[in-house]
C-alpha cells in the first residue's frame, strides 16, 4: 500500500514523494531516506573499537551534558553551601551526567529522520549508520537513564539512613 501511495505521487511528479524522496520506503531502514543510501560511509560493521566507543560517546552529546551538569552542580553549591557530602555531591553529579547522556541518545534515536536531511546534523552517527541497527542507541540511552535512576536513588537512600534526616540534609 505504502509503495502505490509513493509511487502515485511520483508519477504525479512529486518528487519530494517518491522512491527517492524524503520519506521512508519499506526499505531496510524505516524512517530513513533512500535518497541518501547511497551516499552512506561504511557500516558499522567495519568499525574499530575505538571509532564504536566514539559513536557512541558522539551521540550523548558530550557538549551538553558538561552544561547541564555544570549547570546542577551549580545549583547544588547554591543550596548546600559549606554543608555538602563530597560523596553524594559526586555521584549526583555522575547521576545527572547519566541521565543526561542517555536522554541525548534517546532523542538523537527520535530525530534520525529528521537528522538526515539538515545539513548541520547528517553527520551525526545514527544518520550516517555509525551506529547500526539504530536501535542500538535507543538501548544504549535506555540503559543509561536507568543507570543514573539507580544511582540516585541508592544515593538518596545512603544519605537518609547515615544521617538520619531528610534527602535535603544529604545536599544541604
Amino acid at each position: 500500500m505504502l509503495e502505490e501511495y509513493l509511487a502515485g505521487h511520483a508519477a504525479l511528479g512529486d518528487r519530494s514523494m517518491g522512491a527517492r524522496g524524503y520519506l521512508a520506503t519499506s526499505s531496510s531502514l524505516p524512517f530513513f531516506s533512500t535518497r541518501f543510501q547511497n551516499i552512506l560511509p561504511r557500516d558499522s560493521r567495519e568499525m574499530t573499537i575505538a571509532q564504536t566507543i566514539q559513536n557512541y560517546f558522539e551521540v550523548t552529546k558530550p557538549r551538553i551534558v558538561a552544561l547541564l551538569v555544570f549547570t546542577a552542580v551549580g545549583g547544588m553549591v547554591v543550596a548546600g553551601g559549606k554543608n555538602i557530602f563530597t560523596w553524594a555531591f559526586s555521584l549526583i553529579a555522575t547521576a545527572v551526567a547519566l541521565g543526561a547522556a542517555g536522554a541525548n541518545a534517546i532523542t538523537g534515536y527520535l530525530d534520525r529522520d529528521i537528522d538526515a536531511v539538515m545539513s548541520r546534523t547528517k553527520d551525526r552517527p545514527l544518520p550516517t549508520r555509525r551506529i547500526s541497527p539504530a536501535k542500538k542507541a535507543l538501548y544504549y540511552g535506555l540503559s543509561l537513564c536507568a543507570l543514573s535512576l539507580t544511582l540516585s536513588a541508592a544515593v538518596m537512600h545512603a544519605c537518609i539512613l547515615s544521617s538520619g534526616a531528610s534527602p535535603e540534609a544529604c545536599l544541604c
